[in-house]
């Protein structure tokens, strides 16, 4: 069983390090309760104790504080059945935002320095409840057995690391197994993908394994926005097709569903949160139309475009020093490139 930890609040989101320990843990335990379910992908819901005024961040932020307390409402479980994955994103209630997420590079070394034992015995709590709550989607077909994987979850209590050394040890054992396991997979065999998920011609008219990635945060689908169009797309692939307008309109109603608001402008400042998340939602949905469709339309190219020129002048005017300035500068070469040689 494979287990990934994401964390999550209105104004953050990525790989947790702080249930690295649980993640190994499961990861690293050889159990089998059924073909139906091999992976977990548990994020964490951390909500803010403090109302909007009071947090210490761009007011522009204020749309995505408000989204997310909608957002995070209830539990949201999602089961791939086809690859055997089941999706959960859930409220961390044992920790707030404010006291969960480093405020200052001490706070980020403080906390990288400490083990959360506690924490990570909540995650196995929330896993047991999820699980069960998740029973439903499965089938009665489905072959995994609830109850042996219950059981196991909780002796896993006693198997957590009780020291910050013991941990790391645990921590460093998994990678080395994933590095193993890497290395004897290609570049494509390490993505993962169901390629019958896709367009026939998916691969070769996005024939990079870069342009793929979904942990790549310049990647069109690999940041949180691009990844939500791409799934968009998984469940609205005829509608897009069948479309008299090349899809312009889907385009427009998706963005307005998922900001509230109309296009914003492009004026080249990138600091703006809704023209940051409009950039990677256009290329998120060029990419889409790519990989689902095996084509992009002309006037979808040209706003791609537009934004990814933009944003790499705003990058190097603005921060100059940027430490990944020549990753993002490399990606968008060959996006640009694949896009401009994709047929329309």
């Amino acid at each position: 069983m494979k287990l990934t930890v994401m964390e999550n609040s209105f104004n953050s989101y990525g790989v947790s390090v702080a249930f690295k320990p649980i993640e190994a843990l499961i990861s690293l335990e050889v159990v089998d309760f059924g073909a139906a379910l091999s992976a977990i992908i548990l994020t964490l819901q951390f909500s803010c104790e403090r109302p909007f005024d009071q947090q210490n961040v761009n007011r522009s932020l204020r749309s995505s504080y408000d989204k997310f307390i909608d957002y995070t409402a209830k539990p949201k479980r999602i089961f791939r059945r086809k690859k055997a994955e089941l999706e959960i994103c859930t409220k961390a209630s044992f920790v707030s935002s404010e006291d969960f997420f480093p405020k200052s590079q001490a706070q980020y070394r403080k906390r990288n320095e400490t083990y959360f034992k506690d924490w990570n015995l909540e995650v196995l709590e929330i896993l047991k409840t999820e699980l069960i709550a998740s029973k439903d989607k499965f089938k009665k077909t489905d072959d995994f057995d609830f109850k042996a994987c219950l059981i196991w979850l909780e002796s896993l209590r006693q198997k957590l690391p009780e020291t910050k050394d013991h941990a790391d040890n645990l921590i460093e054992t998994y990678k080395k197994q994933r590095l193993l396991e890497y290395s004897k997979q290609s570049e494509w065999e390490g993505l993962g993908i169901d390629w019958s998920d896709y367009h026939l011609s998916a691969r070769d008219v996005v024939p990079l394994a870069e342009l793929w990635s979904i942990t790549n945060e310049f990647a069109p689908n690999g940041n949180d926005t691009g990844a939500d169009v791409l799934h968009f797309f998984e469940t609205n692939e005829e509608k897009i097709r069948k479309s008299k307008d090349e899809g312009r309109a889907i385009f427009e109603k998706e963005w307005k569903h998922m900001w509230g608001e109309r296009t914003p402008q492009a004026n080249g400042n990138y600091d703006d949160l809704a023209l940051n998340d409009y950039r990677k939602f256009t290329l998120g949905f060029a990419y889409g139309f790519l990989k689902y469709l095996g084509l992009c339309p002309e006037w979808l190219k040209t706003e791609t475009y537009k934004h990814i020129k933009k944003y790499e002048e705003f990058a190097e005017r603005e921060y100059s020093t940027w430490e990944h300035l020549d990753e993002l500068k490399a990606m968008n070469l060959i996006t640009a490139s694949c896009l401009e040689k994709a047929p329309s």
